[in-house]
């Protein structure tokens, strides 16, 4: 569809494509790889159509947007500005009989255009954005990359916007601005993640977990009053990546059943110094007591009780669904995440086990039965790459089929409470942003006085 368009586009045919709330991202990637920028099209719920009453209620309601893409081909509420769309007019005003009442129009307003995630947003009035702007030396017109599907750039700027309705401050805009650099990086960072509900886990190491609260301890994939910066940064990810991926429409994930990692996000930190292990950022190449963020997708979380790492093992799934189609894929993909509590990682080391020791275990007993491999893609013959096929060849034909490449196909991080019922986390990944991307966070050189103000 995007593609038709695009053609009738260049041919100066106006167009407007009436599409389904779940085909819109594969419409503006379409566009957007094709270099047409935002093309006309109205979105409709796919349940409006279950029932021809509805259908044709659902008609009515869109007549006047297929109007306004036919006759202005953007949505009134933008406007064009070279290859960029700005909100027209660029600084809205909301008026009520008190503050409540400007709130609500502020909140309808920002919810009908999709610039939301349906929870109270904080108004990113220019003062609230300017403060947040202190948070980092880089001018606020600053690109850190494109964000699809429609592969529009992402600027400082618009994630600071992004990062004040979130609720963020001045010093949480720099673990932000590494997380979308990261996420921006990776080749898969538009509509495919989404649609298969994998959403971005940020891991933070360094000085800046404890300088800005970012949870490492109990319950820290969840709430935790004491760490609430995670939550806020983890927001502010997931309003960009909405509202910069839509040029300006306000992009609605396409996801069958999504995940709740979407609206506040999964933000931890590593607790690095509590366990004389290798920090996660160091292993993979930066010098210890780096400010960094890691950035992988990932799928679900399952908490796993038992004391060893053989019983995490056995609650990694086999991922035949997931499996890639290459063996240079399968070679570089991360199967998953296993969060190990500081009070048993103290455990194995004094054990004299590594971080090493306990991927070595992942991968010796996170195995596929064989014939249960075997059986599941009988049902595909059509196997082009030849992976499947030197899988099994390459596996002796007594044992079971290993789920991933090599030990160092798992991420060990140390975080969680004290507890030892539930020692660890298992986060499993996708067949997308399966390959974590690591960034430096940048610090302003007012860093300590922004520090002092918290």
């Amino acid at each position: 569809m995007g593609l038709i368009a695009v053609e009738l586009e260049k041919a100066g045919i106006p167009t407007t494509f009436v599409l389904f709330e779940d085909q819109e991202a594969t419409f503006l990637a379409q566009a957007g790889l094709n270099g047409q920028g935002v093309l006309p099209a109205v979105t409709v719920p796919a349940a409006e159509l279950t029932e021809e009453a509805r259908a044709r209620q659902a008609g009515r309601e869109v007549v006047d947007d297929v109007v306004n893409g036919l006759t202005r081909g953007i949505p009134p509420y933008l406007e064009r500005n070279e290859n960029r769309l700005i909100p027209s007019p660029s600084v809205l005003t909301f008026r009520g009989e008190d503050y409540g009442g400007a709130y609500q129009a502020f909140m309808e307003t920002f919810t009908e255009r999709r610039w939301g995630d349906g929870l109270p947003l904080i108004p990113p009035t220019p003062e609230r954005v300017e403060w947040v702007l202190e948070g980092t030396d880089r001018t606020p017109g600053t690109v850190l990359g494109a964000m699809g599907p429609s592969m529009g750039e992402v600027t400082v700027r618009q994630l600071a916007i992004n990062a004040a309705m979130a609720g963020a401050r001045p010093e949480h805009l720099p673990v932000i601005i590494a997380a979308m650099e990261a996420i921006t990086a990776y080749p898969y960072d538009y509509h495919a993640p989404l649609a298969r509900g994998v959403a971005p886990l940020v891991i933070v190491n360094g000085p800046i977990v404890d300088q800005l609260g970012i949870n490492h301890a109990q319950n820290e994939l969840g709430p935790h009053p004491g760490y609430p910066a995670g939550a806020v940064i983890g927001r502010a990810i997931n309003l960009a990546m909405r509202n910069l991926g839509g040029f300006g429409r306000g992009y609605v994930p396409p996801a069958q059943h999504g995940q709740p990692g979407t609206y506040t996000g999964l933000v931890i930190g590593e607790a690095e110094d509590v366990v004389p292990w290798t920090p996660l950022n160091v292993e993979l190449g930066f010098e210890r007591g780096t400010n960094t963020v890691t950035v992988l997708g990932v799928s679900g979380t399952v908490g796993v009780p038992g004391p060893n790492p053989e019983h995490a093992a056995a609650f990694v799934p086999p991922s035949i669904p997931f499996w890639p189609s290459t063996r240079f894929a399968w070679q570089r993909s991360t199967v998953g995440v296993l969060l190990v509590t500081p009070l048993q990682a103290r455990r194995f080391f004094g054990q004299g086990r590594s971080k090493q020791d306990i991927k070595e275990v992942l991968y010796t007993y996170a195995r596929t039965p064989r014939d249960e491999f075997e059986r599941t893609w009988q049902l595909d013959e059509f196997e082009p790459t030849g992976f499947i096929g030197w899988l099994l060849r390459t596996t002796p034909e007594d044992e079971p089929i290993p789920i991933a490449a090599g030990p160092d196909s798992f991420l060990v991080v140390t975080a969680g409470g004290w507890d030892s019922s539930v020692a660890f986390s298992w986060l499993f990944t996708d067949l997308y942003m399966n390959v974590p991307t690591t960034k430096v966070v940048h610090l302003p050189q007012d860093w300590e006085d922004l520090l002092s103000e918290r």
